[in-house]
């Protein structure tokens, strides 16, 4: 977008008005009440990126995920029936009429997830025990729950759990239900991260249920434990056979 017809925009959008001096030379998008920033992406993935943004009315800061529509309704629809305190909460859905996109308004973390934590230099060995305890408390909570509402994840991973700071420690919640499903359809197909998967799954010998959950969560616990993965998925299919 040229300057001129981004200045024309500014003027013609009241989220526009709530920019602040360093907002000043970086591609800022609107989008209904909720302003996001080019430069500030949280996260790409396959079905699209995380941006930082900010309620224009509140001052709020929140996440927004710029999905495809076929992918917005079906996490948006998970996460409203999913309501947890370990889980990411969203806030609200912004779809326009002229375009393919949707945008996901979230739960905006400011450490980011397990993932960012586990990259600094004192977590090299894994995280500390106040951390894997509030940790593990928080992440079977969020499994039960997910269990009783017959739901299975689908992709377990340091990088799809976000980490919050309360008062006294941190808190941890699950996110990205973008390939997320319910046990009854009993499917043998997950598009997960392998390092992560449970071998029966990703070689399409089971059905996917709770256990494959289960099995995310143990590694992503392990991982959280000692800094590093258990082994390292390098052969696909038959490196995993071993398992």
């Amino acid at each position: 977008m040229a300057e001129s017809e981004r200045k024309k925009e500014r003027k013609s959008h009241e989220c526009y008005g709530s920019l602040t001096e360093s907002d000043e030379g970086i591609q800022v998008y609107a989008v209904d009440k909720y302003i996001y920033y080019e430069d500030k992406v949280l996260d790409r993935r396959a079905t699209g990126e995380v941006h930082r943004g900010r309620n224009c009315k509140t001052g709020q800061h929140v996440a927004v995920k710029v999905v495809s529509e076929a992918f917005a309704k079906k996490e948006s629809e998970f996460l409203r029936k999913l309501k947890h305190d370990n889980i990411v909460k969203l806030l609200d859905v912004v779809k326009k009429d002229k375009l393919s996109r949707t945008w996901l308004i979230l739960e905006w973390s400011k450490i980011g997830s397990v993932d960012n934590l586990l990259s600094l230099p004192q977590n090299k060995f894994g995280l500390s025990e106040e951390d894997l305890l509030a940790f593990l408390e928080n992440m079977v909570d969020a499994l039960l729950f997910l269990s009783q509402k017959n739901v299975v994840h689908g992709d377990i991973k340091p990088k799809n759990i976000l980490v919050y700071f309360t008062d006294w420690r941190h808190e941890f919640k699950l996110t990205d239900f973008g390939i997320s499903q319910y046990v009854t359809e009993s499917k043998q197909t997950l598009e997960g991260t392998p390092e992560y998967m449970h071998p029966k799954v990703l070689l399409r010998q089971h059905a996917v249920d709770s256990a494959t959950d289960l099995w995310s969560f143990a590694i992503t616990l392990l991982h959280c434990c000692h800094g590093k993965l258990p082994f390292q998925v390098k052969g696909g299919r038959t490196n995993l056979a071993l398992l």
